[in-house]
């Protein structure tokens, strides 16, 4: 008879609008769908180790779908010398839900947002000699047990497949993958610790889950009316006016500002009265004349460092454009405070 033994991992995606850093959000700043949550059997062994997904039975479009996958150990099965798993938060990037049914040509595949929002997150240097404890060395190196306990919760955002997956009745599966070669951020690891990391790919069992269409939503926006022109050639928006526009479940709405086809700036809509958008302070005397183009978007790539969404994928669509003119006469440069 097989012992089960739990693996600990646990992460946690926050959306851009979370109240909280450690909750997990889709695009409208819900917590993720978890109604009528599963509670299927394991997978299949591989090398020593199952999956088992306890996921929602329906969502609707645009919604983050909230798994918690546990994985159970057989001591007896396990490859010879191996006893922990990768627990650097990028793991959650090995994981996908996978979804197949009529209609779809292939499964589709969704993987959760980038939990370390797109900055450097490297492992703690190994530590030749000292007195550090085991519990001390893996804490640092995020290397976890196979014989600890706890879940592992990911949250996989179904705006990211907007266009692929219409509403329908799905078979649902996730897999997650520990590479089969040491990952770039254990380049320096002894090999004891490599040798030690279980590698493969766990599959749960499937189960069945039905995508409704969400509800249709209308969202007001403040969009730029008017510029001003400051010293130092500093552009504002001077004035607003409101927007209704729809748009989707999940989605994360932004602006884009170009100047002569540059971008000038990339943000969120917090769109107010005085914000500034550009300053040429070397722009050469005499006057002085430019027209910037103004974008409202949604994409369903969630906002993080070096966020560059861009049309032809994310579902990227533009929800309002317009173009303002900004200019000073030669004469009034002198007088701009």
């Amino acid at each position: 008879m097989r012992t089960g033994l739990v693996l600990a991992a646990s992460l946690i995606l926050a959306g851009v609008r979370a109240a909280r850093a450690d909750e997990a959000m889709d695009g409208d700043g819900k917590k993720p769908s978890a109604e009528a949550a599963t509670e299927d059997e394991a997978g299949p062994w591989s090398a020593g180790l199952r999956a088992k997904a306890a996921g929602p039975r329906s969502a609707s479009r645009g919604d983050a779908v909230a798994v918690v996958l546990t994985l159970e150990a057989d001591p007896k099965s396990l490859p010879a010398g191996v006893t922990h798993l990768d627990g650097h938060a990028s793991r959650a990037l090995f994981a996908r839900l996978k979804l197949s049914g009529k209609g779809l040509e292939a499964p589709v595949e969704i993987v959760p947002y980038d939990p370390t929002w797109g900055m450097p997150d490297p492992l703690a240097p190994v530590v030749e000699g000292g007195a550090e404890t085991d519990e001390q060395r893996e804490a640092r190196r995020r290397l976890v047990r196979l014989s600890a306990p706890g879940p592992w919760t990911l949250s996989f955002p179904l705006a990211t497949v907007w266009d692929a997956l219409p509403a329908g009745r799905y078979e649902a599966v996730v897999e997650a993958t520990f590479p089969a070669t040491a990952p770039a951020w254990r380049s320096d690891a002894p090999k004891a610790e490599k040798d030690a990391l279980w590698r493969g790919t766990l599959r749960t069992k499937p189960w069945t889950i039905e995508v409704r269409e969400s509800e249709p939503r209308t969202q007001t926006i403040f969009v730029p009316f008017k510029l001003a022109v400051g010293k130092g050639l500093v552009v504002t928006i001077d004035a607003v006016e409101k927007f209704e526009v729809a748009t989707r479940a999940g989605f994360f709405t932004g602006m884009r500002v170009l100047r002569d086809g540059q971008v000038r700036t990339l943000s969120g809509l917090d769109v107010a009265q005085r914000a500034e958008i550009d300053a040429t302070p070397d722009a050469p005397r005499g006057a002085w004349r430019a027209t910037y183009s103004f974008e409202i978007f949604e994409t369903a790539e969630r906002p993080q460092h070096a966020w560059a969404p861009a049309e032809g994928r994310g579902g990227y669509k533009t929800l309002w454009t317009k173009d303002l003119e900004a200019s000073v006469a030669a004469d009034e440069r002198d007088k701009l405070k």
